[in-house]
């Protein structure tokens, strides 16, 4: 995936910057889905019972380095379409029920490093097979275990926050094709 457009990018940090509900989040989603096609293990994303698409959005001055997915239940689907995530641009991480897998959805979290600070970045994710799809973002010392992201899960729909210097929001989208999108963005304060 190349560069979200830079223009695109200064607009979410503004929006972010004054608390606004981010406008642009449905169109960073449909230019990130364009460019991945093909998925692994189905036939088709949406064949899964519990896929989840999570948009990474790096619109702080700092390169995120990733570093491991935890999952409590489920599995990554495809992705992250960047292993490390520029400055200005983002990463989409599919992630699912395990194929083959019975009355199950899918629980987890992702961590990446914050290049040249002592801190990561923590996303948590849950859409089980009934109950309430959840969300949780963080900014932790990189000490902390990606499984803190399933751990502290929180109200799904939107949530805005200042830890360690930085803006980060997690927003639920309506569904598309028929899966639960996340979206996690994270900005310098």
């Amino acid at each position: 995936m190349g560069p979200i457009d830079p223009k695109l990018i200064l607009e979410i940090t503004k929006e972010l910057k004054i608390g606004k509900q981010l406008e642009h989040l449905n169109q960073i989603v449909s230019e990130i889905e364009k460019l991945t096609k093909t998925l692994e293990d189905a036939k088709d994303f949406s064949d899964r019972l519990r896929p989840v698409v999570l948009t990474i959005i790096n619109a702080s001055s700092h390169e995120l380095t990733w570093d491991k997915p935890s999952f409590e239940s489920g599995t990554t689907f495809a992705g992250p379409s960047l292993i490390n995530i520029k400055p200005n641009d983002g990463a989409v991480w599919w992630v699912a029920n395990r194929q083959g897998a019975f009355v199950t959805g899918v629980a987890g979290g992702g961590k990446w490093f914050l290049k040249g600070t002592d801190s990561c970045l923590i996303i948590g994710f849950s859409s089980p097979y009934t109950g309430s799809d959840k969300s949780f973002i963080t900014v932790r010392k990189a000490n902390k275990l990606a499984n803190v992201g399933y751990g502290g899960l929180e109200d799904p729909e939107a949530k805005q926050a200042t830890e360690e210097n930085f803006y980060i929001t997690v927003t639920k989208l309506n569904n598309i094709n028929g899966a639960i999108n996340f979206v996690y963005t994270i900005a310098d304060v």
